[in-house]
C-alpha cells in the first residue's frame, strides 16, 4: 500500500537527507539538488573519484533519509540504516537487469567488459557509462 502524508507511519520527518552516488559518479550529479529548499541538512558524500573524498558516515542525531544512486547503496554497508530512517533508490540494479538467468548472465557479461575497459581505456569507459546513465552534465 503506498504510504499517504495521512498515515501517521509513513512520516518521515528527518534532520538530514544524505545523497550517496553510484559508481563513476560524483557529489556533483546532485547539484540541482542543492538549488533546491530543503527542510533539514542536505549532505552529499563523494567517493572521491574526481574530487576530494567524504565518505559517507552517518549524521550524529537525528532520522535521515537516505538518497542513493546505483552503487551508492552498498556503499551504505558500514553505515547502516536504521529504524526510523528513509531510503530511496535511485536507478538500483534491480533497474540494471530482470530476474531471469539470461538477465543475469547479461550483467555478468556486461561487467566483465567493463571491468576489462577500465585497464585499457577508463576514460572512454566512463564516459559511455555516463552516457549509457543518461548523464548530460559536467564532471
Amino acid at each position: 500500500m503506498p504510504c499517504s502524508t495521512s498515515s501517521p507511519a509513513c512520516v518521515l520527518e528527518p534532520a538530514a537527507i544524505c545523497l550517496v552516488h553510484g559508481w563513476g559518479f560524483g557529489s556533483w550529479c546532485f547539484a540541482a539538488w542543492r538549488e533546491l529548499t530543503w527542510p533539514c541538512r542536505l549532505i552529499d558524500f563523494d567517493r572521491g573519484y574526481w574530487r576530494t573524498p567524504r565518505p559517507v558516515k552517518r549524521p550524529a542525531a537525528g532520522a535521515v533519509l537516505w538518497a542513493a544512486h546505483s552503487l551508492g547503496l552498498h556503499f551504505l554497508e558500514d553505515c547502516p540504516v536504521v529504524a526510523g530512517d528513509g531510503l530511496v533508490v535511485m536507478g538500483g540494479f534491480r533497474a540494471f537487469h530482470g530476474d531471469s538467468a539470461a538477465d543475469g548472465r547479461f550483467t555478468r557479461r556486461h561487467v566483465r567488459r567493463m571491468t576489462a575497459r577500465l585497464d585499457n581505456d577508463a576514460a572512454a569507459l566512463v564516459r559511455d557509462f555516463h552516457r549509457d546513465c543518461g548523464w548530460r552534465g559536467p564532471l
